[in-house]
């Protein structure tokens, strides 16, 4: 858009045409300081609790990810923080007790990034962050 353009753009990949917040989906976005590859749990989807049980019960979907992996809890903040056990921990214990609560898991590639002088290495790390989550996603959806 070139009138009011967005200071962010986004999209969602999910098994559904409408209603992608309704479960456990992919999203790739750009905000100004970054790139973001999140799995992403937010606006409360169907079986956010079990989710978030199922997630705590099978650590090794997210504790043996690359250590560049973050969290983002809050999808409207441009913030995200180092997927740690403790960080991980307590932002699973928030979704299955609070009702707004949100969990992007993923990578982002900051602007000043050494990965956009090579287009084939940025496009192969961002596949690789797919991959790597693609499992735990499959282990989320609740028919």
């Amino acid at each position: 858009r070139s009138v009011h353009p967005p200071e962010n753009t986004w999209s969602a990949i999910s098994r559904k045409k409408r209603g992608y917040k309704m479960e456990a989906h992919f999203q790739l976005g750009i905000f100004p300081e970054y790139v973001f590859m999140w799995l992403s749990l937010i606006d409360q989807p169907k079986g956010k609790e079990e989710m978030a049980e199922r997630l705590l019960e099978h650590s090794e979907w997210w504790n043996n990810l690359p250590e560049d992996m973050v969290i983002n809890t809050d999808h409207t903040i441009c913030t995200y923080e180092p997927l740690t056990t403790e960080s991980m921990a307590k932002a699973l214990q928030r979704l299955k007790k609070v009702k707004k609560s949100e969990l992007q898991i993923g990578r982002v590639i900051p602007k000043e990034s050494s990965l956009w002088q090579n287009p084939d290495q940025a496009q192969a790390y961002m596949l690789e962050t797919y991959h790597l989550l693609l499992e735990m996603n499959k282990g989320l959806q609740i028919e």
